[in-house]
């Protein structure tokens, strides 16, 4: 039996997950802890928290991290793709922050928004999008959002964003902010790279591992220190440009390909292991 592991935030923080969904996904990672041959962890961070909390040997473990679709890449030198799901989305009239990701208290939106706000008292000309589906408690995340008088007109919540739209919505933005205070894989962080888009991430989880130096990175529980990374982003544009050709250089090394390959070799390690 070999398993794949993306993440073990439930472990650490169950408060950001329904009873349900925490009780599930404790019984079956202790009914596989006593049956996997082989751990394949999404990043180095996930490797050690499940050593650290389920007592899985490390040489029973390896790290492959994933690949980022293609179509990111392609997105960043397309700029008329950009502009029209930037009119689509009324994102036309100011630059714009993103976050992609669905709207639920584990992505640590309460603390974004409140950083947003404070940039925009502090002179921050962009937008803020945050994008992606109705996750558990998004109502309550929406309407505080909504009661917010300062952010109309400046915060936009699309909801989900169609597949064909990711790329270009990515790379038409300023940057990519990721706020999680844990990320077990980062995914919207690597693609956001491939497009070329600078990224803000938390400096928790696997975030500062898989964006490798690329990305300016924050204290996630400190609004302040999110709000100084947008201002800083937007105010300088040799900045911006050396992340995104540091993104790009890194975001070259995530493939598919390469993840295939090392998945491959990770089941030939498997099949010499002991049961």
């Amino acid at each position: 039996v070999v398993v794949s592991v993306q993440s073990l935030l439930h472990r650490d923080h169950p408060q950001l997950y329904r009873p349900k969904q925490v009780e599930r996904l404790e019984q079956g990672l202790q009914g596989m802890v006593e049956s996997a041959c082989l751990w394949i962890c999404a990043s180095e961070g996930t490797r050690e928290d499940l050593v650290r909390l389920y007592h899985v040997p490390r040489g029973r473990t390896v790290v492959i991290p994933p690949g980022t679709t293609p179509g990111f890449a392609q997105a960043g030198q397309d700029p008329s793709a950009v502009q029209r799901v930037r009119a689509r989305f009324g994102l036309d009239q100011r630059p714009y922050f993103l976050f992609l990701g669905a709207i639920e208290p584990r992505k640590n939106i309460k603390n974004l928004v409140d950083a947003f706000e404070l940039a925009l008292d502090q002179g921050l000309e962009a937008d803020l999008v945050l994008a992606g589906p109705h996750g558990w408690q998004s109502r309550r995340i929406r309407e505080a959002c909504a009661r917010r008088t300062r952010l109309q007109g400046r915060l936009h919540l699309p909801g989900y964003i169609a597949a064909a739209d990711l790329p270009p919505l990515m790379a038409g933005a300023s940057g990519f902010v990721h706020p999680a205070r844990h990320e077990g894989t980062g995914m919207t962080a690597m693609e956001a790279m491939a497009a070329g888009t600078p990224v803000l991430c938390s400096h928790r989880g696997a975030l500062p591992e898989v964006t490798a130096g690329a990305a300016l990175l924050f204290e996630p529980n400190d609004p302040a220190s999110i709000a100084r990374t947008l201002l800083q982003t937007e105010g300088d544009a040799e900045l911006r440009e050396r992340m995104r050709q540091q993104g790009l250089a890194r975001s070259a090394e995530l493939t598919w390909e390469r993840s295939a390959l090392q998945t491959l070799e990770a089941y030939q390690l498997a099949m010499r292991l002991p049961a």
